[in-house]
């Protein structure tokens, strides 16, 4: 099927319409009319997937429910919370309405298939071998952390982290009574890069454990090998434990490629990787999670004190990551949405000459929008976007001092829902 769309070439509309287009998987190009195929496949079905309005107001959503009392706004349209507004994949939601259909929920052990999920996966996505002694297991990364921050530290310890990062880190460090030791990015033009000697000086400082972004929230970083590699050494001569947040690991965009922290642990292996089908598959409210590590007496202590804490499985957690480890298709078609996404925020904001800065992010759903040279008070810039605009955005000032003049967004919904949001947000500057 073919349809023929034509363009006033003179008008900004025409560009930030080519990469719409483009967005939705159309090969165009900028000339005065636009070609558009459209042919039944499954990643079209998939597509058509992502362009679904599911409602969950009213279902106790936290992105959805709690956005006005959170970020102290009235009416906003939410794009907060690190959960997509996309159904998740058919083999997710037939395995649940499974389980459902078994009418008793009781205590579920995690066998032998879950395990090999997990590894099947990272052979897959990754090209990591690992086996089922190398993975533990938690109620989410962030109780992970907590977990290993209380085992592997003690109370007045510094803890590493690189701000701007999403809050939990510090937030975990603060309430369990150790210090948080940050090693600002450095920021040029929107592009970050790792201070490498002034993290040195922390470690040096007597630092003991290290939590690493990878890739970054709320920045979309991809870190190269070499800038692993360095914080790596720099922790093994020190002998600072290094935990790795990977949970956005699936959702990278070429030509980025993903680095994991865990081939390192040929060298050194005083690390752990921590990882969830959570946020790649919009399962997250089923607070199941995993952690890799090739070091025993890593996993040994972190078994103890799961049992010291009483942690316990969830069954349709388990269920739904099995699943989604099954679900490749919909990963590729929602990297190719999530791309679409990225470039008609990059078109729109081109296209409406505000001085905005967005750097595409290599990975994640999350936009890093730069409004400092609006030359905005924080006040004023949140009356802009959560008074006038009525959009639910975070304010980068929750993820570090840095984040001053910049705000999250969270790009993982549909798409003429998210052209709402960029027209209401631009239409205010």
């Amino acid at each position: 099927m073919q349809f023929i769309i034509h363009f006033d070439t003179k008008n900004d509309l025409h560009h930030t319409a080519i990469a719409f287009l483009r967005g939705c998987g159309i090969f165009c190009g900028y000339s005065d009319s636009v070609s558009i195929f459209m042919s039944d496949n499954l990643e079209d079905s998939l597509i058509s997937l992502f362009d679904r309005h599911v409602s969950r107001k009213g279902t106790d959503s936290t992105k959805l429910d709690l956005c006005d009392q959170m970020l102290h706004g009235k009416d906003l349209t939410p794009a907060w919370v690190a959960d997509g507004d996309f159904p998740c994949p058919n083999e997710v939601v037939n395995e649940m309405r499974k389980t459902a259909d078994q009418s008793i929920y009781g205590y579920t052990y995690l066998s032998t298939a879950f395990y090999q999920s997990i590894v099947n996966w990272y052979q897959q996505e990754h090209s990591l071998t690992i086996d089922h002694n190398n993975i533990i297991t938690s109620n989410g990364v962030v109780n992970a952390l907590a977990l290993l921050i209380n085992t592997f530290s003690k109370e007045g310890d510094g803890v590493i982290v690189q701000s701007p990062v999403y809050y939990p880190f510090f937030q975990l460090v603060k309430e369990n009574n150790r210090v948080v030791l940050d090693n600002p990015l450095r920021e040029e033009n929107g592009h970050y890069s790792i201070d490498f000697d002034h993290f040195e000086s922390l470690a040096r400082s007597g630092a003991k454990l290290f939590i690493l972004c990878s890739p970054h929230n709320p920045i979309g970083k991809v870190w190269e090998k070499e800038e692993l590699k360095k914080l790596v050494d720099i922790c093994k001569t020190y002998n600072i434990m290094m935990i790795s947040d990977e949970i956005h690991s699936d959702l990278i965009y070429s030509p980025s490629v993903f680095n994991s922290t865990l081939p390192f642990s040929d060298d050194y292996n005083n690390l752990i990787v921590l990882n969830s089908a959570a946020k790649t598959f919009n399962i997250a409210g089923l607070f199941t999670s995993y952690g890799v590590t090739y070091n025993k007496e890593i996993k040994q202590r972190y078994e103890s004190t799961a049992n010291k804490w009483g942690m316990h499985n969830n069954l349709f957690g388990i269920r739904a990551t099995m699943a989604a480890y099954r679900s490749k298709d919909y990963l590729i078609a929602l990297r190719s949405y999530l791309k679409g996404n990225i470039d008609l925020i990059d078109a729109m904001i081109k296209a409406s000459n505000k001085p905005i800065g967005f750097v595409r992010p290599e990975a994640t759903y999350l936009a890093w929008l730069d409004f400092r040279g609006l030359n905005l008070s924080e006040t004023k810039l949140k009356a802009k976007i959560h008074g006038q605009a009525k959009i639910g955005i975070t304010p980068g000032v929750g993820f570090g001092k840095k984040g001053a003049g910049f705000y999250r967004m969270n790009f993982a919904t549909p798409r003429d829902n998210l052209a709402d949001i960029m027209s209401r947000l631009l239409a205010v500057f």
